[in-house]
């Protein structure tokens, strides 16, 4: 059971917002974390919950990182620290400047885990958008590197309506993230931003959730449908959720079905 080593009730655990904890900085930009931990008088120093790092959609620009607070709540409530990953955006640094930013907070969030009570081996990505293909992209060309943290264990992935072929984002979003002008000016570039390259029967991935709206007009369903596609043909542990007339966004993502869907999906790591 998920919280078996915790010696009160999860019900009786309260939730406490952390305002903007610093993680790193690059050429003067502070990034920033929004943490959602638990508390109670009887939680001993090394009572951890699983963490789940949240990186919020904006079309790989700067993120909003304060008006979801009460919607990450609602996943934390159900028994996970939530930490909101602020990452530098297009107009920043280019990618995969993005991805780096995602490695320093998990690194971050092990050396100090204590202090938020989080079990650093229950470590799980997620990302709405751009936030869900920089998570996926995270853990595809690091592979190698998060199979090997000794502090650490990513046991998953979850991508909300993620981008995960960026040969068909021809918008000016997407030629922002990679510093081009037309996706035929480097190919290899826009290949290295997708997700379909690096996944082999011999890639250590960890699980994936993958949830798409099946009306999204933004990032068509068929990205996930792609993606699930290449992770079961190279015999990868994946669950697709479609959702019925969901476009992009939206407060579909944070129904309460959805949400026990993404923590079962925790539970069951």
């Amino acid at each position: 059971m998920l919280h078996d080593a915790i010696p009160v009730p999860l019900e009786d655990v309260e939730w406490l917002y952390a305002r903007d904890e610093s993680y790193a900085v690059h050429d003067g930009v502070e990034l920033r974390l929004q943490l959602i931990f638990p508390y109670h008088p009887q939680l001993p120093d090394d009572a951890g919950f699983p963490l789940i790092l949240f990186l919020p959609g904006a079309a790989w620009y700067r993120q909003e990182m304060y008006n979801s607070v009460p919607q990450w709540a609602k996943l934390a409530e159900r028994g996970a620290v939530v930490a909101a990953v602020q990452v530098r955006s297009s107009q920043e640094a280019k990618y995969p400047a993005q991805v780096e930013d995602a490695l320093a907070a998990m690194y971050h969030l092990a050396a100090d885990a204590a202090r938020w009570h989080i079990d650093p081996h229950r470590m799980y990505l997620c990302g709405q958008s751009s936030g869900g293909h920089i998570a996926l992209m995270t853990v595809l060309t690091s592979m190698d590197e998060l199979a090997a943290a000794p502090d650490f264990t990513l046991r998953g992935v979850i991508a909300v309506s993620a981008p995960t072929d960026m040969q068909r984002c021809g918008g000016q979003p997407s030629l922002d993230l990679l510093g081009l002008s037309d996706l035929t000016e480097d190919p290899a570039r826009v290949m290295a931003a997708s997700c379909g390259g690096y996944i082999t029967p011999a890639a250590p991935l960890p699980r994936m959730l993958l949830i798409h709206g099946t009306a999204d007009e933004v990032v068509p369903m068929t990205h996930s449908q792609q993606l699930y596609r290449q992770l079961t043909a190279a015999g990868k542990r994946v669950h697709f959720i479609k959702v019925s007339g969901a476009g992009h966004g939206g407060a579909w993502q944070w129904k309460d079905q959805l949400l026990d869907s993404m923590m079962q999906f925790v539970c069951e790591g």
